[in-house]
């Protein structure tokens, strides 16, 4: 079972990348956001909400049985929170919307603008995941933000363009 656990934990071996292991790990998210666009906002929500709940006892024993901290090997905190990112948005946007989510989150991931930073200190699986569900959120509301200031262009279905 802890194989199993830290084999997840670890983004099925993407966060043993020997470069920026977040970065890499994160790009399981992109599917699991996918597929969460087929479902009803409130499923989303609460597909999300679990998948985080969950993620807290595995990231917190696989910090442990890994050594200990928010280790950058520990990637299963990156793909939980992504989503969160681009839940507000339809499924007819996603081809933009995706990508923007993912450059946003990773952007407020590395950077650890307060209070993410400070949130990571609560240690453990919850400080594991609870800074990176913050990152997420704030690329949720610059995301929000930056479609509010260009309506214009998203008033139509990006889709249909494509």
């Amino acid at each position: 079972m802890q194989d199993l656990l830290i084999w997840i934990a670890t983004g099925f071996g993407l966060g043993y990348s020997p470069w920026a292991p977040g970065t890499v790990g994160s790009l399981i998210g992109l599917p699991v956001a996918w597929w969460l666009f087929r479902l009803p906002l409130g499923t989303r929500l609460a597909v999300t909400l679990t998948l985080l709940v969950l993620a807290v006892p595995v990231c917190h024993f696989a910090s442990l049985w890994l050594g200990g901290g928010d280790l950058p090997q520990i990637v299963l905190d990156e793909w939980v929170a992504l989503p969160i990112a681009v839940l507000a948005f339809s499924r007819y946007r996603r081809r933009i919307i995706l990508p923007l989510g993912y450059l946003l989150f990773r952007l407020f991931d590395i950077s650890k603008l307060s209070p993410v930073r400070e949130i990571e200190g609560i240690g453990g699986g919850l400080g594991i995941v609870a800074d990176d569900a913050m990152a997420a959120l704030y690329a949720a509301l610059t995301l929000v933000l930056l479609v509010r200031l260009t309506r214009r262009y998203w008033q139509r279905d990006p889709e249909q363009s494509s």
